[in-house]
């Protein structure tokens, strides 16, 4: 399934299944969305610097790469299973933002970012699997 509704400025994350009953990819309110479900966005299509404005989520950067196999599983399994409410995770393909990647410090796939509402990173860590894996590393 593709969707292709867009959020605030940004095409949601196609999901493969319906998300997890925790999360969701489809929301009428991006803000109340993100802080009631959490949502899986991606960065190529989206508007960061006004969902960075979106009071109550977390948001964080995941550094994608399509010939990377931790990014492609970590990718499934965000897809499948969701996001942690209360948090917005940006799938960014690394190859083609190097801008991003360098203002970051990213040097290599699979690493996620924490910003803040200002978009500046918060921290930075590498090899997350999941939602839930994710939110034990945002501050």
């Amino acid at each position: 399934m593709v969707a292709g509704l867009a959020i605030g400025g940004c095409a949601v994350t196609p999901a493969a299944s319906a998300p997890h009953p925790e999360s969701s990819l489809v929301a009428s309110s991006p803000a109340a969305n993100a802080e009631a479900t959490g949502v899986y966005l991606d960065f190529g299509t989206c508007d960061p610097d006004r969902l960075h404005q979106l009071a109550g989520t977390t948001q964080v950067y995941f550094f994608y790469q399509a010939d990377c196999p931790k990014c492609a599983a970590a990718d499934a399994t965000l897809l499948a299973k969701g996001v942690p409410a209360g948090l917005t995770v940006f799938k960014v393909d690394l190859p083609s933002m190097p801008d991003l990647a360098r203002k970051y410090g990213v040097t290599k796939p699979n690493t996620f970012v924490q910003v803040n509402g200002a978009g500046a990173k918060v921290k930075s860590w590498t090899g997350s699997v999941d939602g839930a894996e994710i939110e034990t590393h945002i501050k």
